[in-house]
């Protein structure tokens, strides 16, 4: 069976065994993960005159939605430590089969998913935050900032520009859960 979101959000203790989150947690971090990505895509993608195809052409990747894509680095960097690193590729080998794709593919999603993952956490102030408690609290907390933000008027600034309202209302945040 292919590790995907789908497959493995009705098992809670298989969800959190490979996650280290539950579900609700996970989809309170999957929000601002989505957020991260959809600003990641737009630094990255390349435009239409320059592009070999249009968008959406081609072959479809195996991490096709925000949820496959923060499951797998969750996974990724939870079981990481646990491989035996005495066999060169090891990890990669166990992550790319598990997740159905090449160690090539492994390798370029890791790579462009901690830095999205780490995007995320520095904006949500929990890089790096140990008790899972506090996590779940500065996500919840996150959120509430983010959907009072777009419920007001924000159509002047930037969404990460230094003026904005979501920026202004996180510069108080710290990891330790003080504000």
């Amino acid at each position: 069976m292919e590790l995907c979101y789908e497959n493995l959000k009705n098992d809670p203790s298989a969800f959190r065994a490979f996650t280290g989150f539950d579900v609700k947690e996970f989809q309170i971090l999957l929000q601002a993960f989505t957020i991260a990505w959809e600003r990641y895509v737009q630094q990255h993608r390349l435009p239409l005159e320059i592009r070999q195809r249009g968008y959406g052409v081609g072959r479809k990747a195996r991490l096709a939605n925000c949820e496959d894509k923060l499951l797998f680095i969750l996974v990724y960097f939870k079981t990481y430590p646990l491989q035996d690193l005495g066999s060169r590729g090891y990890p990669l080998r166990v992550i790319a089969f598990h997740f159905d794709m090449s160690q090539g593919q492994a390798y370029q999603w890791i790579q462009v998913l901690s830095e999205v993952l780490l995007q995320t956490l520095t904006e949500l102030g929990q890089f790096p935050e140990r008790d899972p408690q506090k996590v779940k609290e500065r996500l919840e907390t996150y959120i509430k900032y983010v959907n009072e933000s777009h419920s007001g008027n924000e159509a002047d600034t930037e969404p990460n520009s230094p003026t904005s309202p979501k920026m202004k209302s996180m510069e108080n945040f710290a990891i330790d859960g003080t504000e």
